[in-house]
């Protein structure tokens, strides 16, 4: 509840057709026959599963990574499915800057790049709301994960803006021209359920259809913080001809959870007064906090000839939120019993329509010595978004943390009161030439023209914005396999989901950044990164001014630091990914109990490696091992400072066997049963969420 939340589910347009690894239970299959109007290109070296040459959703081109003035990471289907990740927040740990979400707050906050939030994109457009518009405890549907790091702020822009601090690009799976199919079943800790199923099937030789879909509950560690979730995702593909193709998708969604709002840290992190880490935070009997989502996509590409590429993707969504929270704000009741505290509640139903058009050209022209790769796009969109919130200010009843068991009831649900009715208008332009000068020298430029109209009737709010955003970067490479780079890159967003007691005004961000990039190099792939990010117009909550249901804007805020996300390959048996960050953050302009701090949730060292052997032949060919570590610094609960959580490190593993059309795994968390906290974002509290202890889970998948 850091901010009215708004929801839309994983909208889609084309996958790629580069495909680093089978898709979730899809047998091996002739790449050459992937759904695609333009010839695939081959971007990883042979035997090297976790490397990726491309990542076209979020560059927008098929220039290789290795000659992008621009740090991206990218987590394919074979990391996915190794690593046993079930998650979008399971996936980005394995990204260098990158603070993942818990499951528990995928209706409250965003993850982080660099200090700063992230933008979710599906496929390469926009979702209005929080990171639950992907879904983040599902991979049912996902292909890969691209993460564009720092603003995006020329070749991303629609809804209400573009990505200010980077960009989570989720690209979903598309049909196939082969007939596949999968069922599967994972199970273990918690009571875990979770069926799912794959079905690809081509209709002659012009049509292909697939669907996906899953259906999972478990009660989590947390007592009574029951999860269920459902999904059923349609796509079907029509080749209009040698050189156009139409890709429509649909996906629709309800995940229900009992919405969890932490525990105290003073109780818990600052001292230890007996409180359980997996008591539940507040009332039990509470409504489930229920999300449903429907969504339809459409991808139009059209090729003209090998050098001029025309798409045009369009995208409806549907969503339907009803939140129920119930949580303390404050201190305890009496300093003599510092674990009893007053609840309170709360009801947010929302209400989202969103509709987006976003045409773009690609077009390659040789000039001999130089080769632009040009892209010529624009985005229109409309975004209409409704909430009302009502708050039983007088409190529910007492609860004594240090009992396991025992809140009051939730009662009556509260009166809805305050009123948020935002009315988006986008429009916007862009450019971005990408110039080859030679064996080793390329240059980046780009430019983006948005109007923003923002309108609210609640408030008699309606104010129109302006804005250009550049991009420059150049890249040299020094052989085949490593190049170096340095880029300037400028973000402009319109606040949404924004209660405070004036206008907001969009928020803007400027990026400089240099570092290093290898492609196969010896088996080395990824990037290293040094860089330099400031914000402003921040939006924060205002609980430290005196009011925490209203929100305010901070004036600046920076971090710098360098991050490395690096695959090492060096035969087929082997693969290592180790990611590191450093972190520095400040806020360098703002009110005193602000100014100085370091922003919440964002450790200044974050690490995760992992390593994983493959028995590629003889009698136990199919057997892998997985082992793999995460680790963080200690890090604030809130701005300003207040609390901090400590450091952590915890280890997992993996084991598989896979044999002619079934495969097994076992994946183990937290295999050393670590106890520790991290941070916990609902309404700027000190509040904390208890890290998973020791767990097991069992997936088995039949494939025909």
């Amino acid at each position: 509840m850091r901010r009215p939340l708004t929801l839309a589910i994983l909208a889609a347009l084309a996958a790629s057709p580069v495909h680093a690894a089978d898709a979730e239970g899809a047998p091996d299959r002739d790449k050459d026959k992937a759904w695609t109007v333009l010839d695939a290109v081959e971007v990883t070296a042979e035997g090297a599963p976790y490397a990726e040459g491309l990542a076209p959703s979020v560059t927008r081109s098929d220039v290789p990574l290795l000659q992008q003035a621009r740090s991206v990471a990218v987590i394919n289907r074979a990391i996915i499915d190794e690593q046993q990740l079930q998650s979008l927040s399971d996936a980005l740990e394995n990204v260098a800057g990158a603070v993942p979400i818990r499951e528990n707050e995928m209706v409250l906050v965003n993850p982080i790049l660099r200090g700063f939030d992230a933008e979710v994109f599906i496929d390469g457009l926009a979702a209005y709301g929080a990171t639950s518009v992907v879904d983040p405890s599902s991979l049912v549907n996902v292909e890969r994960v691209e993460v564009l790091k720092g603003p995006a702020g020329t070749l991303f822009g629609s809804g209400f803006g573009s990505a200010l601090g980077g960009l989570i690009n989720v690209v979903t799976k598309a049909p196939e021209a082969t007939a596949f199919g999968s069922i599967g079943y994972r199970f273990g800790s918690f009571g875990t359920s979770n069926p799912y199923f794959d079905l690809n099937l081509p209709v002659g030789e012009t049509v292909a259809f697939r669907v996906n879909g899953e259906y999972g509950q478990t009660d989590t560690a947390i007592d009574n913080a029951l999860q269920r979730k459902a999904s059923v995702n349609p796509s079907l593909a029509i080749q209009l001809g040698d050189a156009t193709r139409l890709l429509l998708k649909g996906q629709f969604t309800r995940n229900e959870n009992l919405e969890y709002s932490g525990l105290p840290a003073a109780i818990t992190v600052n001292a230890n007064f007996g409180v359980d880490p997996f008591r539940f935070s507040g009332s039990t009997d509470a409504p489930l906090t229920t999300i449903t989502n429907r969504v339809v996509t459409g991808s139009l590409e059209h090729g003209f000839n090998d050098d001029l590429k025309l798409t045009v993707d369009a995208r409806g969504y549907d969503s339907r939120f009803d939140e129920y929270g119930t949580f303390f704000f404050g201190g305890p009741d009496n300093p003599a019993q510092p674990t009893v505290f007053t609840l309170l509640s709360a009801y947010l139903p929302t209400d989202v329509r969103q509709y987006t058009l976003a045409p773009r050209l690609n077009w390659r022209i040789d000039q001999g010595n130089v080769q632009h790769d040009l892209v010529i796009g624009a985005d229109l969109d409309k975004t209409d978004y409704f909430a009302r919130i009502g708050f039983n200010f007088f409190g529910i009843g007492q609860i004594d943390y240090r009992n396991r068991r025992g809140a009051p009831a939730f009662g009556s649900v509260p009166a809805l009161g305050m009123t948020q009715d935002d009315r988006f208008r986008t429009a916007s332009v862009y450019v971005e030439d990408h110039l080859r000068i030679g064996e080793r020298w390329t240059l980046q430029a780009g430019l983006r023209g948005t109007r923003l109209h923002f309108r609210q009737p609640s408030s008699g709010t309606d104010e129109t914005y302006n804005e250009v955003t550049p991009r420059l970067g150049t890249s040299v490479l020094l052989n085949e396999r490593v190049s170096l780079f340095a880029g300037y890159s400028e973000g402009f967003r319109g606040v949404s989901n924004f209660f405070g007691l004036a206008p907001p005004v969009p928020e803007t961000s400027r990026q400089y950044e240099i570092g290093a990039k290898f492609a196969a190099a010896g088996g080395l792939s990824g990037s290293v990164a040094a860089f330099r990010l400031d914000r402003r117009n921040v939006v924060i909550s205002a609980g430290d001014l005196g009011n925490p249901f209203l929100q305010s804007q901070s004036g600046e805020q920076r971090a710098q630091g360098v991050d490395v996300d690096l695959v090492f390959e060096p035969s087929p048996a082997w693969s290592a990914l180790v990611a590191y960050a450093y972190t520095d953050t400040e806020v360098t302009r703002d009110v005193v109990p602000r100014l100085g701090g370091a922003f919440a949730r964002v450790p200044k060292h974050s690490g995760r490696a992992a390593v994983r052997y493959r028995v590629v032949d003889g009698a136990l060919a199919g057997l892998g091992f997985g082992l793999g570590v995460r680790a963080t610094s200690p890090r604030e609960l809130t701005l300003p400072n207040l609390d901090r959580v400590p450091g952590a490190t915890v280890f997992d593993a993996q084991v598989s066997y896979a044999w002619t059309n079934a495969e097994l795994a076992l994946s183990l968390v937290n295999l050393t049963n670590k106890r520790y906290f991290e941070p916990y974002q609902y309404l700027a509290q000190s509040v904390v969420i208890p890290g998973d202890p020791r767990s097991g889970y069992v997936n088995l998948v039949y494939r025909f």
